[in-house]
């Protein structure tokens, strides 16, 4: 499995921050990890020879996807947080219930927690939903990328070679995509090739196995196409319209991406066709 590395803080064993952070460990994120195919690493239980320090270092810079737990405002789990955005890689944010965000992460989205049964029961829902979403996403979405965005930063010259790391996930992600197109290719019929967007699961054992097909009136295309682009923006094949409508083949291998979809195409009364691919 791949690791997942929880920022979270370093305390004594029988600590009140300790024991929050095992059973979070246990009653959360071990099992909704697991159905994405990671494992998460805390600082505490990494047991490899060397320096922990490099070892944590390691984790924050290459997992794919990171998780902190910002309950506290430990001055440590805030300076991984900031290493980790400013290698522009995927972390989802969570806090207990009443803590009070920094300034400089006042805008990022948290996901808040109580501590109880069903809170964590709530919390393990709720962190399925951003997994999903955050392994979706093309890029990391953090104050450094959105600083980077507006374009008033210059990257030093040594940048490219930093991130290589996210270059190489680019081109796996690019890969992967053009093998969903050429195994749905057969099945797919091919006089629904106007607008074909391709959504990879996130996992290699999730097949795309659905395809929905809609055709939608010129005044919805901007809101589908917003919605397409928040769950995955990579698009292919053609894109083309007459004068009243577009149509749209949609290719998914999640039942979270099609309902979504679909949930939205059915508030706008617009009728549209599940295909199961085989």
């Amino acid at each position: 499995m791949k690791p997942c590395f929880i920022i979270t803080p370093i305390d004594s064993t029988d600590s009140e921050v300790r024991l929050r952070t095992d059973r979070l460990l246990e009653k959360v994120y071990t099992p909704t990890l697991t159905e994405f195919g990671f494992r998460p690493v805390i600082s505490h239980q990494i047991i490899d020879t060397g320096s922990i320090h490099n070892q944590m270092f390691k984790h924050l810079i290459e997992n794919e996807l990171a998780i902190a737990d910002l309950t506290g405002l430990n001055p440590n789990v805030l300076y991984e947080v900031g290493i980790r955005h400013s290698f522009r890689r995927k972390l989802i944010l969570l806090m207990e219930e009443g803590t009070t965000l920094p300034f400089d992460l006042h805008s990022q989205r948290a996901i808040v927690y109580r501590s109880t049964d069903e809170g964590l029961r709530a919390l393990r829902t709720t962190l399925t939903t951003a997994i999903k979403q955050t392994l979706y996403a093309t890029h990391a979405e953090n104050p450094v990328t959105q600083a980077i965005a507006l374009g008033d930063i210059s990257l030093p010259e040594t940048a490219p070679s930093t991130f290589n790391l996210e270059k190489q996930q680019t081109e796996n992600a690019r890969f992967q995509l053009q093998l969903a197109i050429s195994q749905s290719r057969a099945s797919a019929s091919a006089n629904l090739s106007d607008g074909i967007f391709f959504f990879p699961p996130v996992r290699d054992d999730w097949p795309i196995n659905q395809a929905v097909h809609f055709s939608a009136p010129f005044e919805h295309v901007a809101m589908i196409d917003s919605h397409i682009r928040q769950y995955r923006p990579k698009t292919c094949s053609k894109d083309s319209r007459n004068n009243y409508s577009k149509k749209y083949t949609v290719y998914v291998g999640d039942e979270f991406t099609r309902d979504k979809l679909t949930e939205l195409l059915e508030k706008l009364c617009i009728d549209f066709e599940l295909e199961l691919i085989t």
